[in-house]
């Protein structure tokens, strides 16, 4: 063979390899395929779908897939209170007793039915509850009339601890509020993420929070012989001498400041906040501490005006009036220290009863100065007369607490009127398997009416966090106020 046909069999040979290539880049219709796939690919029309639409293709399986991993169960969480008793661990701290009642809607046959039932676990004040803080009654699985929604209902029986704290003080008055935050914890399937929305009922809010209906007074009937209910007492008072059960603290309303908290991030709501108000007993106070200051000044007064009768007092007229006063400071120095509010968990250091236990020392310092050693009646007359002054501070905070405890009271008798907290026997009527006359809270939230719940107007001007709050409403007419703060 050739050199020559050496050379054309080899130039032959490759125009086959490249007709086999270019084959290779269309399909059965002869169409051409892209071989970049970050430009185009092939369609059955003959058309190029662009890169940004395939992106919006994927970001819509993202958001499906995420929605996959994550289920909302519709949750009534209905909590029936009994009453408040001072906490045995805790000093100075108080405990809520009463009944969850957890209705969870949305489930299969299999999860309603499992054992044990199927229950969100609770949080109370940011802390998981334990078995001294929640214990299970009871389970069951119930089925809604339409037969396809399963429903599981747990009964739980719970003490939970209050958080203490003192935000308005009026010496020698304070009060206090016992707040009870209750959340429902989300749980995990596999990888889906399953959480509880609240729900609440639309007209009647003794179907979310209600107190123990009252019952006949066995020391009323054993003293007057009749039942109690047809005392001359209000129907707030027998309420709470029904709830509390408190030695260390007076309760001014049976009801709670209430709401509920709504994620506007993941849309749901799983947790409500209760607040109660109480205060400590000023009346001992007064008689501890403001007597003993009256004793104190009088006292104080005698000794200053002893030294204007003899301004010519000689050494040991000097000497007994230092006696006295030396007296004084030391009842003083026993008495003053009970001013201060162990269980106040302000930050602030120089607050209205530090200055009042500033104003008294001072007093009693400047009236220890006779006119021998002073050269002048000036200083302890001025000492005596601060001592007198200093009793406005008591005056005046008797005047601010009957001020908040009387906004305190008729919002008390207006929720009481309206039925918003009292058991009886038409709220025993509840639902206990369907949906129809409970929402999610975010319903209520674009509601521009409701009698029941209302927004909070400052919280909305200034809304620029991820939670929003609903507040139980004292009456119909009262859609936007200043809930939280209407008090203090």
């Amino acid at each position: 063979m050739s050199t020559n046909t050496v050379h054309e069999d080899a130039i032959r040979m490759h125009a086959i390899d490249v007709e086999a290539q270019e084959e290779k880049g269309k399909d059965s219709n002869g169409k051409e395929v892209l071989q970049d796939n970050s430009h185009a690919i092939a369609t059955d029309r003959g058309e190029e779908e662009p890169q940004s639409a395939r992106n919006d293709n994927n970001l819509t399986s993202c958001k499906t897939q995420e929605k996959d991993k994550e289920k909302k169960l519709q949750t009534r969480n209905f909590f029936l209170m009994k009453k408040i008793i001072d906490d045995p661990d805790v000093d100075g701290s108080l405990m809520l007793v009463g009944t969850f009642v957890q209705y969870v809607f949305g489930l299969t046959e299999e999860e309603a039915k499992r054992a044990g039932g199927f229950s969100f676990e609770y949080r109370f004040n940011e802390k998981c509850a334990t078995d001294e803080t929640l214990q299970k009654r009871r389970a069951e699985s119930l089925r809604s009339i339409s037969d396809k929604v399963f429903v599981s209902r747990t009964t739980f029986q719970a003490s939970i601890p209050l958080e203490m704290d003192v935000p308005f003080t009026a010496f020698p008055f304070h009060v206090a509020t016992a707040t009870a935050a209750v959340e429902l914890s989300s749980t995990f399937e596999g990888d889906q993420t399953i959480r509880p929305d609240l729900v609440l009922h639309k007209d009647d809010p003794r179907q979310n929070f209600s107190i123990q209906s009252l019952g006949p007074s066995s020391m009323h009937s054993m003293l007057f012989g009749q039942d109690s209910s047809t005392p001359n007492s209000t129907i707030e008072q027998q309420i709470l001498e029904k709830i509390d059960a408190s030695k260390k603290f007076d309760f001014v309303s049976p009801y709670p400041k209430l709401h509920f908290v709504y994620d506007t991030e993941k849309k749901y709501c799983s947790r409500f906040v209760m607040t109660f108000y109480c205060s400590t007993a000023g009346f001992m106070k007064f008689l501890s501490i403001i007597l003993p200051i009256f004793l104190i000044s009088v006292v104080a007064t005698i000794n200053v005006a002893n030294e204007w009768i003899s301004p010519d007092a000689k050494g040991s007229e000097v000497t007994g009036h230092l006696e006295v006063t030396s007296a004084l400071t030391l009842a003083a120095v026993f008495i003053l220290p009970q001013i201060i509010e162990s269980s106040s968990n302000q930050h602030s250091t120089l607050n209205l009863d530090s200055f009042y236990v500033i104003i008294i020392f001072v007093s009693l310092v400047l009236t220890s100065f006779p006119k021998r050693i002073a050269t002048t009646f000036a200083v302890e007359t001025i000492g005596v007369v601060l001592l007198w002054l200093s009793f406005l501070i008591p005056i005046s905070g008797w005047f601010r607490y009957r001020n908040i405890i009387r906004k305190i009271q008729t919002e008390t008798q207006l929720m009481t009127k309206r039925n918003r907290f009292l058991r009886d026997a038409q709220c025993k009527k509840e639902s206990k398997g369907e949906l129809e006359e409970f929402f999610t809270m975010d319903h209520f939230l674009k509601q521009e009416t409701n009698d029941v719940y209302g927004v909070d107007e400052n919280e909305m001007r200034h809304h620029t966090g991820r939670y929003q709050y609903l507040w139980y409403k004292t009456n119909k007419d009262q859609q936007k106020c200043n809930f939280r703060n209407s008090y203090l």
